[in-house]
């Protein structure tokens, strides 16, 4: 049995494809959001030509069927205009043929897509954005997608925004911000969509822009970072009973160890049966990035 082929003649899913995909990329409501003048959609229909016609009549009268069916909604409104061109040819007589569809107002479109609750949604973010944290008025016009999808938290984000403007994030460590129904489960989800708040209202110089963790990119306190070490032979500034200790990284770059030699070792066991050497130390390195010993700037005098 022959498969039949459907002719590539426009149908009205085709179009809602379009305007799907342009409406996922935000652009109708970042013009609506920016309060710009609507400017009506018009999307080219291909239709059958005469010969077309000629070649298979019964398939265009389905087409064309099929289009002005779907063309209205099921209350029979019609679901946007239409204008049509004129056609020609013996034994077919005159006939009009879709050539181009318009959609006139952004309500057309979305009760066309059935999108008006995103617009609705956006009309309250804008409004609460305005009234709570207008500094970000401008980011919700450019990303009115993004709002919409974080609407059911966004009196949280706006709340946590407040917070960090108004409080000195050094003296805090995140899950010392004091908003009801905020904790760090929270920041880590929407640490994204918040870094880029912070990155619109906060100061230049309270955002340190070569960190990408979000509580060193903002300036919380942070948990301290560990490093464990031995002493390869006794050391003046150490009681002789001590030969391993595990010292804050940011303390240990304040106090230089007095040795000419320092060994980073990756395996436990190598680490562990180090053989004596005087002068030197051997650091664990647990698989931590090298970048967090450069914090010891002391080491960079050492072997």
């Amino acid at each position: 049995m022959t498969a039949t082929v459907q002719p590539p003649w426009t149908r009205v899913d085709d179009l809602i494809v379009i305007l799907r995909k342009r409406w996922e990329r935000g652009q109708y409501l970042r013009a609506y959001a920016a309060g710009e003048h609507w400017q009506p959609i018009e999307l080219n229909v291909k239709a059958p030509t005469t010969g077309e016609i000629l070649a298979d009549v019964d398939a265009a009268a389905r087409w064309a069927e099929r289009f002005e069916r779907d063309s209205h909604h099921n209350n029979g409104e019609p679901r946007f205009s239409i204008e049509y061109r004129t056609i020609k040819g013996n034994g077919l007589g005159t006939n009009n043929v879709a050539a181009r569809i318009r959609i006139e107002t952004l309500a057309e479109l979305c009760a066309l897509l059935r999108t008006s609750a995103d617009v609705d949604t956006l009309d309250t973010l804008l409004a609460t954005t305005r009234t709570t944290a207008p500094s970000l008025t401008g980011w919700v016009v450019r990303h009115p997608l993004d709002a919409i999808a974080h609407h059911s938290v966004w009196p949280l984000l706006l709340a946590v925004v407040q917070w960090i403007e108004t409080h000195d994030p050094t003296k805090y460590y995140i899950r010392h911000i004091d908003i009801p129904g905020v904790d760090t489960k929270f920041i880590e989800q929407n640490r994204k969509i918040l870094g880029q708040f912070l990155q619109e209202t906060l100061p230049s110089e309270r955002v340190d822009h070569e960190r990408s963790n979000f509580a060193e990119r903002f300036k919380f306190r942070t948990k301290p970072q560990y490093v464990r070490l031995r002493l390869l032979a006794p050391i003046a500034m150490f009681p002789l009973a001590l030969s391993e200790l595990r010292l804050r990284v940011d303390e240990l770059a304040k106090v230089e160890i007095p040795i000419t030699t320092v060994f980073i070792i990756e395996n436990e066991i190598s680490y562990l049966a180090f053989p004596t050497t005087a002068n030197a130390i051997a650091i664990f390195g647990e698989g931590f990035a090298l970048t967090t010993l450069e914090t010891i700037t002391w080491l960079s005098n050492k072997t």
